[in-house]
């Protein structure tokens, strides 16, 4: 989770640089009302995301969530002036491609990639034929317009699949790194630790983090009472020493002999 929300911090700060991008090209195409009222709402729903990405407390509650919006919401600012700027602002289709980089830095997987350009393709298109429709051109002569946009947002779906697989990777060799490192401090407290309470600590403290868990709890099985005794906890974001639970107690089942 430390890592998404690190990647959604990331691409809500580019959003920015995009905001400013689109201000550039719109500034003299739209009414001034129009173009305060978009990027007024942009600029809100940014500073919400900002706000809740940079702490892990807040984005475990509403990250993940607002970063689907977020996307959407992009992508409906970009269709919306598109659509009402007509072909003074016809580079802004390209600010398409933000939303599919984010996507694709953010989350590696492909069916959110592909449900991303679905609708970045359907917007466009709807966009293009609106603005045509405006300036009193057919369906027809629409068509090469969409074409050609449609082929360079597809270009940017592989740049996007590029840049998911490549984190994948990283990311991969990089728990790898950790579980292996984990392992052999394992080892090395094996030799060092006298109690083994605090070995059980340490291993439970080892496979929450490395889990990425926000906590839990080693159990152990009483032989005689058949019951389950909680032997140590931690939690993830305390930051005092994890110590042994009050006894919690869980009826097990007795092995029975064959």
């Amino acid at each position: 989770m430390e890592k998404k929300r690190r990647a959604e911090r990331l691409i809500a700060l580019l959003r920015w640089l995009a905001i400013v991008l689109g201000l550039a090209v719109v500034v003299d195409k739209m009414p001034p009302l129009r173009f305060i009222g978009i990027i007024g709402a942009l600029g809100l729903c940014n500073a919400v995301m900002t706000y809740c990405v940079v702490d892990p407390a807040r984005f475990a509650l509403y990250g993940r969530r607002l970063s689907v919006a977020g996307r959407a919401i992009d992508t409906a600012a970009i269709t919306f002036v598109l659509a009402t700027a007509g072909q003074d602002a016809s580079l802004v289709y390209l600010l398409y491609w933000f939303v599919l980089i984010g996507c694709g830095y953010s989350s590696a997987s492909a069916r959110k990639l592909l449900a991303a350009t679905a609708v970045v393709l359907v917007g466009n298109a709807g966009a293009t034929l609106y603005a045509d429709h405006l300036s009193g051109q057919g369906i027809t002569a629409s068509l090469p317009t969409i074409a050609l946009r449609s082929i360079v947002i597809i270009f940017g779906l592989l740049v996007a699949v590029y840049i998911a697989k490549s984190r994948s990777q990283d990311e991969l060799a990089s728990e790898r790194g950790s579980y292996l490192h984990a392992i052999l401090e394992c080892g090395a407290r094996l030799t060092s630790l006298r109690s083994v309470h605090d070995l059980a600590v340490y291993v439970l403290q080892s496979a929450v983090t490395q889990a990425d868990a926000g906590g839990g709890e080693l159990l152990l099985l009483n032989d005689e009472s058949a019951e389950l005794a909680c032997e140590a906890f931690h939690a993830a974001t305390s930051h005092g020493p994890t110590g042994n639970a009050r006894p919690t107690r869980l009826s097990a089942p007795m092995p029975t002999g064959s």
